[in-house]
């Protein structure tokens, strides 16, 4: 990451340090993402609401927030395996179809995606950069995350669980959009939902135990993790994101 030259408190560790540009979202989900002269690494950021707006970036959303150890050396090791087991899969894991459109994958080590899972959680909630704003943990969780990840403590399975699902498009990974909604419930659970990567992560943060029904779905500490697709016509955030995009480009805003 390149350095900021700002010198101020690392958000993770506290020490007063050079800051470097922290990507919020990490890197490797835009590699898939291009313009309209296929190159990579660009992407759109989507507002909706009232008075919708489009804005275009390239090479991720940066940050001055950590030092170059908090972000090269603990969160960037999180996400170097992270990448390895969405994008390329690794020997020691294996992805198996249980049920028609469910998949289970097995051998992840459980203290490194769980890391990785609440660093992205984290990140969303702290930085400013827009397409972040409606992502709010409060002070609380974000102190008892930021604790978590300091001491390499990914916590139980259920605590900060979060259910995951493919995204496809007539049957393709659709990696077009990557938006942060704020809040909402489910079954009374507070969840923050984020759409990454043609993946859908639904964060459960909760003081409450979640229910089996939905915690079986999480990471368990054996490096177990069910996956189920569906279709992005099925997600109305999707839908209504896709309708911005095409709208505001077309209107050259």
């Amino acid at each position: 990451m390149g350095k900021s030259d700002k010198i101020a408190s690392c958000r993770l560790c506290g020490r007063n340090e050079p800051l470097v540009n922290s990507h919020i979202i990490p890197r490797f989900f835009f590699r898939e993402m291009t313009d309209d002269k296929g190159q990579p690494f660009r992407y759109h950021i989507v507002h909706a609401g009232p008075d919708p707006s489009i804005k275009s970036g390239q090479g991720g959303i940066k940050e001055p927030l950590l030092c170059k150890d908090c972000d090269n050396k603990v969160i960037g090791s999180w996400e170097t395996y992270a990448s390895q087991v969405i994008f390329s899969g690794l020997p020691s894991t294996a992805l198996d179809e249980v049920f028609p459109n469910t998949y289970k994958l097995t051998g992840i080590d459980y203290n490194k995606f769980k890391l990785f899972q609440l660093s992205l959680l984290w990140r969303s909630s702290i930085t400013n950069r827009e397409g972040f704003r409606s992502v709010n943990l409060r002070k609380k969780h974000e102190n008892i995350i930021r604790e978590m990840l300091l001491n390499n403590d990914p916590g139980a399975f259920n605590q900060y669980g979060c259910l995951m699902y493919m995204i496809q498009n007539g049957g393709v990974p659709f990696d077009e959009i990557i938006r942060a909604d704020g809040a909402s419930h489910i079954m009374s659970h507070k969840v923050q939902r984020f759409i990454i990567g043609a993946l859908g992560w639904v964060f459960f943060v909760s003081s409450h135990r979640v229910p089996d029904k939905i915690s079986n779905w999480f990471l368990s500490q054996e490096g177990e993790l069910y996956i189920f697709t569906i279709e992005a016509n099925k997600i109305g955030i999707l839908i209504e994101s896709s309708q911005i995009l095409n709208t505001l480009l077309y209107q050259g805003k």
